[in-house]
């Protein structure tokens, strides 16, 4: 049925509609949640208290991934405003041309791996950020950055989710196994290259 969508509405617009999520089906795939999931509540916990954040300067958050884009590519994400001269300046100028996208970036044509997220909002490191920024009294952002290490294209990435969501709901002693197919779809652990 995949393939069919796909032809039908086109790949990016399956792939937002994916990930873009709801919050209104819990036994779904990207069901987002009604409430900030117990990790986060434990992290910013911890943070609160063991970091001084007055006497922070700079704070860079970095939300690592695997499966977005081709397999071995790295695409950064910068959440935060940055202007390209900042961006080049942080990364160097054939990474920045090649690696990194703002914001701006993921909204347009040219967006590579981060097409389809132009509706997304709500990650770890946006969430991060603005707890840091509520945080700190001095007028210093942190830098939001979501990076991906591509491993296969978004179909086999989806399939697999989706067989691993399936068997977590109505098929539990089937996890595991579509668990481990997860995991090589996001981790190409016999790949020399990646």
């Amino acid at each position: 049925r995949a393939a069919y969508y796909i032809a039908k509405f086109g790949y990016d617009s399956m792939k937002q509609t994916l990930v873009t999520g709801n919050h209104h089906y819990p036994n779904t795939l990207f069901y987002g949640g009604q409430e900030l999931q117990p990790s986060l509540i434990k992290l910013k916990t911890f943070l609160q208290n063991h970091i001084d954040f007055s006497s922070l300067e700079h704070v860079a958050i970095i939300d690592v991934h695997t499966g977005l884009g081709p397999p071995g590519f790295d695409t950064i994400l910068l959440e935060s405003p940055f202007s390209r001269n900042s961006i080049i300046e942080m990364f160097g100028k054939d990474i920045a041309e090649k690696n990194v996208f703002s914001l701006e970036d993921k909204l347009s044509s040219n967006a590579g791996a981060l097409s389809g997220y132009s509706e997304v909002v709500g990650d770890v490191a946006e969430g991060l950020a603005s707890f840091y920024n509520d945080m700190c009294s001095n007028s210093n952002l942190a830098l939001a950055i979501t990076q991906e290490f591509g491993t296969k294209s978004g179909v086999p990435v989806f399939q697999a989710m989706r067989a691993e969501s399936s068997a977590y709901n109505h098929h539990p002693n089937d996890r595991l196994k579509e668990a481990q197919n997860v995991r090589d779809a996001f981790y190409l652990h016999n790949s020399p290259k990646w």
